[in-house]
């Protein structure tokens, strides 16, 4: 078990979170357990292992502000499951869930992702980015905001419900292209009753 001490550091340090990311071995699976509170500075997830929670396990902030950075960060080859991601008591301005900037695959499979800016902020990035079975909405931004990708990471979008988000339940994708960008699918996704 770890728990957060009382710093509230750059990468997450101080957070339970942070500790049990550097302990975990590669390929390790880290279980959220009840509701997890994390503290102002993103949590950067830089080993590659699985993050999962049982039992609508939760990951929130309960802080005031400020309310600038993502919520997590995946910078390895991360599976992120079973999750309710939300950016707590933030209003005025809202935090993106989880920010993708990493070198190798990321899979972001069966989570609620909800009450933040962007659900899920891709970086240009060379892995490939798999989003798939999640719950996406009540969100101000985007469901899935992808920027301008030189590095040729890829995405693939199936089977999310992704409806009441602000931007209106778009996924950015790009704004500099008019074309098809064969490594970018979104498939058979719920966008809300029109």
């Amino acid at each position: 078990c770890y728990l957060n001490s009382g710093d509230d550091l750059l990468g997450g340090l101080g957070t339970g979170l942070y500790d049990a990311v550097h302990a975990a071995a590669d390929g390790a699976t880290i279980t959220v357990l009840g509701s997890y509170t994390i503290k102002s500075h993103t949590v950067l997830i830089v080993r590659p292992l699985t993050l999962t929670g049982i039992n609508d396990s939760r990951i929130t902030y309960t802080g005031s502000g400020p309310c600038a950075e993502a919520m997590l960060s995946l910078r390895a080859a991360v599976t992120l499951r079973g999750l309710n991601i939300n950016d707590g008591n933030c209003t005025a301005t809202n935090r993106d869930l989880v920010d993708v900037n990493s070198p190798a695959d990321v899979l972001i499979e069966s989570n609620d992702l909800t009450g933040g800016d962007n659900a899920i902020y891709i970086e240009d990035n060379t892995g490939n980015v798999r989003v798939r079975f999640n719950h996406i909405s009540g969100n101000g931004g985007f469901p899935i905001y992808m920027i301008d990708n030189s590095k040729n990471g890829g995405l693939e979008a199936t089977a999310n419900n992704l409806n009441g988000n602000g931007a209106p339940d778009l996924i950015k994708c790009s704004s500099t292209t008019g074309s098809v960008i064969g490594n970018r699918r979104v498939n058979h996704n719920y966008w809300g009753r029109s």
